[in-house]
């Protein structure tokens, strides 16, 4: 098959599918526009940043070096070695330079506006730099006092202000910089946006066209042509074919199919034609052939209905005779079985009954002997606790015992502290009574009285340095003594702490024997009680035995009187057809016609 050339009807289609791609190529244009000035915004934003932080730099930079220009002046003031000075001089005027070019720099700066700020900040700079160069040169000549006067009473007060001005612009250039990198993140932030908002747009936009571009030009019509396709196929070739004045690919197809409909049209015409032709003459030859075949069939019929029923009635009721019989006697066998499994029963569920009976009596008196045991065991576990509780009270207060025991031997051993102190005076109360004794001997018959005072000093220091020699000796003995105290009652705290854990696990342990005592009494009251439902049910189904027992009986009689009934059937039925033979006329015997049944 050869393709049709490429023409202009099929370069429409390809021009409204490429639409799209068109729309997309347009938005990301503009896309790249509005990115690219976006861009050179950052840019600028961050050559901004880069400009402030430069300027804030330098400012730092020259308050560092106007703090090291104000400690060489001051060196030069103070330091005696002339070699020491002509370094200091040396790094003085070499920085003095630096700093001179630094502020002209400054001033040529283009991030430096030269504001109010600006200014007093130059001139504060440049007046610090003319009263240090006066200091340099007053201590140069030799006037050192009068370069540390000048250095405290000119330099001081206009550094002070020039580094407050200095502070203040890096500060504004510290906000400065905090506000262009807020803005250059919000520009970031707005670009993003933008792309993301186009790029859904684009997208959104995209897909639109398209959606609605195919459904229009290709889904829609293809749609239409498969309607008409599918009732061209069901039969239907009523209406015209959509889209055939089209001239494209979709306006070919639909003229191709438009063949089809109109051989469609034709062919179905001439099978209407010929079908009802045919219909006339099958018709006609049926209508004979039925109106004899049923003149033949109604004569046999009648024949056959009568000898077919007698025949299917006879036999269905031998069979129907038979099942009785058979029924009957399988049911006298079972009512007698019946009331043999009733008998037996009922003698077990007696049985059954008083030995449940047994079992409940003693399961109840287990689960009262449980309760009380575990009534006793509740109460020893609660005792076993409060002891646990008393001895872990008890070693509490042994411990705190122990504890002001250990304060007695601290505050003894302060106090043995104080009596040294105090034997060290009397000792040398001692002596210096000895002195003023030896000293008032020196004096004759005028330091007389001063010796009679010396000597009662002298042996009050000794009795002093007696009395605290046998407190000390009594604190030695308190300390020991406390000492022995204290351990005593750390081992009772510790053995009385022993007694409080075995205690407290013995009382757990009771009380999870109490719990699976009283978990064992639960199932056995529940046993007991299941016992007593049991033996109840027992004696209902006893009473139900005893009803099934009569049942059977009844059953019994029941099937002697339906086998009974069956041999009076069997007997009218072999007279009935004996009777029914006679009147046809069949050379048939006089008993039964059925065949013989055996029962058992």
């Amino acid at each position: 098959m050869v393709s049709a050339p490429f023409t202009m009807a099929s370069r429409s289609i390809t021009m409204r599918l490429m639409t799209p791609v068109v729309l997309m190529l347009l938005l990301a244009v503009f896309m790249e526009i509005v990115s690219i000035s976006t861009r050179e915004r950052i840019v600028s934003a961050y050559d901004a940043i880069e400009r402030s932080r430069t300027l804030q730099l330098d400012l730092m930079e020259l308050r560092s070096l106007s703090r090291s220009l104000q400690r060489d002046a001051l060196n030069l003031a103070i330091e005696p070695e002339a070699s020491e000075r002509r370094i200091i001089r040396d790094k003085f005027v070499h920085r003095l330079s630096d700093m001179r070019a630094r502020l002209a720099a400054l001033e040529r700066s283009p991030g430096f506006d030269r504001g109010a700020d600006d200014r007093r900040y130059l001139a504060g700079q440049h007046k610090v730099v003319e009263r240090l160069a006066a200091v340099v040169a007053a201590s140069e000549r030799g006037n050192r006092q009068r370069a540390l006067a000048m250095f405290r009473a000119d330099v001081r007060p206009v550094e002070r202000a020039a580094s407050t001005a200095a502070d203040t612009l890096i500060a504004g250039q510290e906000r400065a910089v905090d506000a262009l990198r807020a803005e250059a993140d919000s520009i970031e932030r707005r670009e993003l946006a933008v792309g993301i908002g186009a790029a859904l747009l684009l997208l959104a936009s995209s897909i639109a066209a398209t959606q609605m571009i195919i459904r229009r030009s290709v889904v829609s019509p293809l749609l239409d042509i498969e309607e008409a396709m599918t009732r061209l196929a069901a039969g239907d070739a009523a209406g015209i074919t959509p889209h055939a004045g089209r001239e494209d690919e979709i306006g070919a197809m639909a003229r191709a199919i438009e063949v089809f409909r109109t051989a469609a049209i034709e062919r179905q015409a001439l099978e209407t034609e010929r079908s009802a032709m045919i219909a006339r003459q099958m018709r006609a030859q049926l209508d004979e052939e039925r109106r004899l075949r049923q003149q033949d069939e109604a004569e046999a019929a009648r024949s056959r209905q009568l000898g077919d029923s007698a025949a299917a009635l006879e036999a269905r009721a031998g069979v129907a005779v038979d099942r009785l019989r058979v029924s009957s006697r399988n049911l006298l066998d079972a009512a007698a079985a019946m009331k043999t499994r009733a008998i037996a029963a009922r003698t077990n569920l007696v049985d059954v009954g008083d030995a449940v009976s047994r079992a409940a009596t003693g399961a109840t008196d287990i689960a009262a002997a449980t309760d009380q045991f575990m009534t006793v065991l509740g109460t020893a576990g609660d005792r076993t606790r409060s002891c646990a509780d008393l001895s872990a009270a008890a070693a509490g207060q042994t411990a705190e015992l122990a504890e002001r025991m250990r304060r007695v031997q601290d505050d003894a051993a302060r106090v043995g502290t104080v009596i040294d102190i105090i034997g060290g005076i009397a000792k040398q109360t001692s002596m210096l009574a000895l002195n003023a004794g030896i000293e008032a001997a020196r004096a004759g018959p005028a330091g007389h009285s001063f010796a009679v005072v010396a000597q009662e000093v002298k042996a009050l220091a000794a009795q002093t340095a007696r009395s605290t020699g046998e407190i000390a000796d009594q604190i030695g003995a308190m300390q020991r003594a406390s000492v022995q105290a204290g351990h005593s009652l750390d081992e009772m705290g510790a053995t009385i702490a022993a007694v409080a854990r075995y205690a407290q696990d013995l009382a757990d342990a009771i009380s999870e024997q109490a719990t699976q005592g009283r978990i064992i009494s639960h199932n056995v009251s529940s046993a007991a009680n299941d016992l007593d439902l049991i033996a109840t049910r027992i004696d209902s189904v006893a009473v139900i035995a005893a009803d099934n027992g009569h049942q059977a009986e009844a059953l019994d009689d029941d099937a002697k009187a339906i086998d009974a009934d069956a041999g009076t059937i069997d007997g009218a039925l072999t007279a009935f057809f004996a009777g029914l033979h006679a009147t046809r006329g069949d050379a048939r015997p006089s008993g039964p016609t059925y065949v013989e049944r055996s029962v058992g």
